[in-house]
């Protein structure tokens, strides 16, 4: 049987041991009874004052000398996997997996309103139709094409709900902001050249946001374009906002401009989405 690290000398002075841990097992791999591949270094850690410490175990508060810290004087790399197999680890892994996914005892009956509320959500998300999704992209798509602020996303959503099954809370236009800001980095470069090179332009806040809730602001552009009549509204995009003092305003929107290279000597009005945007007025 392996023995700890002290042992009685006969003089009575207690004699360290060497310790026979590698700390370069850690970094070596073993299949589990799930079949997957795991780092030995992912389960377990290892001192010279505590031992070795499962932290699977530990984290589940599971009782045992491997969840405050093992010592031996004489260990192999075959106590480790072998420990990984034991019933008490694999209730650990499941205790973990559980509070993690929100689903421990515990964790129903303390979650806030709130909590059980985004609970529920994300179950709902992880059940979404495709279809469904689908609907949802079109509407914010088409809101952009018709230039209409991501408040009218959400009107659009409420119309479609007549005649499809929508979860309400699929609706808000927080996800809206979400999906635009996701694809606006694949049509800004070209979006923002046209700005660059246009004679003048107009920026235009999106005014169906709260600046201060959700600290962000959203931007379209309406501009002529060089060598035509015809002004065109777009989307510009999405400026997280650290705090919604008027400093913090003006920072963020000159950022903008800097990062794009745009020129603000060519903005001729700024605008929210429900005042009139004089742009093109005269030559």
């Amino acid at each position: 049987m392996a023995t700890r690290e002290g042992s009685e000398t006969a003089g009575g002075k207690v004699k360290k041991k060497r310790v026979s841990f590698k700390v370069e097992w850690l970094s070596q791999y073993m299949n589990t009874d799930e079949g997957t591949l795991v780092k030995l270094g992912d389960i377990f850690s290892f001192s010279t004052e505590t031992g070795v410490v499962c932290k699977t175990c530990s984290d589940a508060n599971v009782k045992g000398k491997f969840s405050e810290g093992k010592v031996w004087s004489d260990w192999k790399l075959d106590y480790l996997k072998r420990h990984v197999g034991t019933k008490g680890h694999l209730h650990a892994v499941n205790t973990v997996k559980r509070r993690k996914q929100g689903l421990g005892i515990g964790s129903l009956l303390q979650e806030s309103a709130e909590e059980r509320q985004k609970r529920n959500e994300l179950s709902l998300k992880k059940k979404s139709d495709p279809e469904q999704i689908k609907i949802l992209i079109d509407d914010v798509l088409l809101a952009i094409k018709m230039n209409a602020s991501m408040l009218a996303v959400q009107q659009i959503h409420d119309h479609m709900a007549k005649y499809v099954s929508i979860p309400e809370h699929w609706r808000s236009k927080n996800y809206s902001f979400e999906f635009a800001e996701s694809i606006i980095a694949v049509v800004q470069n070209e979006t923002m050249c046209s700005i660059r090179n246009a004679p003048w332009h107009t920026l235009i806040i999106d005014e169906s946001t709260d600046v201060t809730l959700h600290k962000m602001l959203v931007l379209y552009f309406k501009y002529r374009e060089e060598n035509d009549v015809n002004c065109k509204t777009v989307f510009g995009g999405i400026v997280q906002l650290k705090a919604c003092t008027a400093h913090d305003l003006v920072k963020a929107i000159t950022d903008f401009y800097s990062s794009h290279e745009l020129d603000l000597q060519k903005m001729v009005m700024l605008t929210s989405d429900s005042a009139p945007s004089s742009v093109c007025v005269q030559e």
